[in-house]
């Protein structure tokens, strides 16, 4: 095989390609952070960003699994990146992955140094399924879908400024700013 590939042939075709199915997949979400963020403001970059995320999960129909957190601090503090991930019953519930992620920062964020990137990142399968559990009501769980449909429906007919949370207007909040970006630069 090196040796054809050295010699320019590729054995695998455009059929082998497309019939490829990966044992796994993942939505991420990664960020930069332009200042050294406190606990607090590191708080809502992260809900910020784990809310993002799951609309984007829940809009390609998929559901977590798995979710992992990433958080790396300034090169000064000289501490190692805090990691973490958890397990999940398959959810493209916004709430639940949003507090699964925000439990996750509280456990493992070293409170008084400030943070300078953070990764978040979904194991998802294609398939979204209905998990019911008995201490949430399908009622709720079905308003909570019909509201998170809504939000994907206007923000695609009126941009993606057109529904924020108020957590996106407070002081140090990068939903904003990165709505009006193209892969991660100004646009």
């Amino acid at each position: 095989m090196l040796i054809d590939h050295a010699w320019g042939r590729e054995t695998t075709t455009i059929a082998d390609i497309h019939a490829y199915k990966p044992k796994s997949t993942s939505l991420s979400s990664g960020q930069v952070l332009p200042r050294g963020y406190a606990y607090d403001e590191g708080r809502v970059i992260v809900r910020e960003m784990a809310e993002e995320l799951a609309l984007d999960m829940f809009n390609k129909r998929m559901a977590a699994s798995s979710i992992s957190l990433y958080l790396s601090y300034s090169f000064s503090s000289m501490l190692p990146p805090s990691k973490a991930s958890t397990k999940t019953a398959p959810t493209a519930s916004m709430r639940r992955i949003c507090d699964t992620v925000v439990g996750l920062y509280d456990r493992i964020r070293v409170r008084n140094t400030p943070m300078h990137r953070v990764n978040i990142a979904y194991a998802v399968s294609d398939d979204l399924c209905q998990q019911y559990d008995l201490f949430t009501s399908p009622e709720k769980q079905d308003k909570e879908r019909r509201l998170q449909r809504a939000i994907i429906d206007i923000r695609q007919k009126h941009g993606k400024n057109s529904v924020l949370r108020t957590m996106d207007l407070l002081d140090g909040a990068r939903t904003i700013e990165r709505h009006n970006q193209i892969g991660g630069h100004r646009a």
